[in-house]
């Protein structure tokens, strides 16, 4: 998003950020908490759940997440996460940005 500024696309995001932590807000009473390995397998399981239905999942994962990647770290970069922050994923399809983040804010 560099060069990006007060443009339609930098609300949107900006919308979606607000309405993100406006939704963990509201969770604020449930405590998520995610060990790496416990991430993994999750990651390994939808991964696998989606190759069995999707063989172009699997021939584009790596391109998708790749291109995907420099949206998600300014995503997570944006929010600021803390170690005692409280995360939820809200249908992220592969679970990330929000694995990385639920390993951020522990």
């Amino acid at each position: 998003m560099v060069g990006i500024k007060d443009t339609k696309l930098n609300l949107a995001v900006k919308s979606v950020i607000y309405l993100l932590l406006t939704i963990f807000n509201f969770f604020s009473q449930f405590k998520l908490v995610y060990m790496d390995e416990q991430l993994q397998t999750i990651r390994d399981k939808q991964k696998e759940t989606w190759n069995k239905v999707a063989y172009s999942w699997k021939k584009w994962d790596a391109f998708t997440m790749n291109f995907l990647r420099p949206v998600g770290d300014a995503i997570i970069k944006a929010l600021d996460i803390k170690s005692n922050d409280i995360t939820l994923d809200i249908a992220s399809g592969t679970g990330e940005p929000a694995f990385t983040i639920a390993a951020i804010a522990e």
